[in-house]
């Protein structure tokens, strides 16, 4: 992307959600600072809890490895289980949470016999990447909405817009939480292209949706370098498209109704 093309672009490690947040930013300029006692008896025991779990962990590998060693299988496949079970949580709760919407969809067209649903096609697939065009096709009597998923499969992610709507920027949680913060890890950011391509050729009002589901923690824009990112939410409209999640676009469909 460049300017030329009317795009703002900018690189991903420019952007510091903490530093850019307008929210975050009136917090720290206006919260009372706490005695420096406080802080440093504060920050002592936060290290020493970061230190007492980091050796939690390990002690749980370093049984893991023994029970592994000693040809201990039952034990072995309890502690892997354990670690399957917590990689796999964020990917049953995305499962859980599409299924749900999917259900609210049903029940919507059954309470509103002028609804049509059509183009639902794959709706679990699209939990894992951007299809770049509609996923979902509701019909009422005079308006026309197309859907397009808008994945965050872990609900402490962070997603920044930028304002054209042709990009934006993820913010993957901090390794081991706060513990990782004080340690001065980073998060993972990965910056995605948006492309939301349909079909629709009719003669009814065309609205087009960029569904958030399952929904991540915040949502920002980035307006340009320079400026503050805006904390944002549902109902934002970014280039042709509006951001909803799954209750505000049933709201939104509803008005038309």
């Amino acid at each position: 992307m460049s300017k030329a093309d009317g795009n703002v672009y900018v690189p991903k490690d420019k952007i510091d959600w903490n530093y850019d947040s307008n929210l975050i930013f009136a917090q720290k300029t206006y919260r009372k600072r706490p005695f420096k006692t406080l802080r440093d008896i504060s920050k002592l025991v936060s290290v020493i809890f970061v230190i007492l779990m980091l050796l939690l962990y390990a002690a749980f590998f370093v049984l893991l490895i023994v029970a592994i060693v000693n040809f201990n299988w039952h034990w072995s496949i309890v502690f892997i289980g354990i670690i399957l079970v917590i990689l796999i949580l964020p990917v049953l709760r995305s499962f859980q949470k599409r299924a749900k919407f999917l259900r609210t969809i049903k029940r919507f067209k059954e309470e509103n016999g002028s609804v049509n649903v059509n183009k639902l096609t794959k709706p679990y697939s699209t939990l894992f990447y951007i299809s770049g065009q509609t996923d979902i096709r509701i019909e009422t009597e005079y308006d026309v909405f197309d859907i397009m998923f808008f994945p965050t499969n872990s609900k402490r992610k962070r997603v920044m817009f930028n304002s054209d709507g042709k990009s934006a920027i993820f913010f993957s949680p901090i390794p081991l939480g706060k513990f990782g913060t004080i340690l001065g890890l980073k998060p993972r950011v990965k910056r995605r292209d948006i492309e939301f391509k349909t079909d629709y050729d009719g003669d009814k009002t065309f609205h087009k949706i960029l569904l958030l589901n399952p929904v991540p923690l915040e949502i920002a824009v980035f307006d340009k370098p320079g400026r503050p990112v805006r904390v944002s939410g549902p109902g934002e409209k970014l280039s042709d498209y509006s951001i909803e999640n799954s209750s505000s676009m049933l709201r939104l469909i509803g008005s038309y109704l």
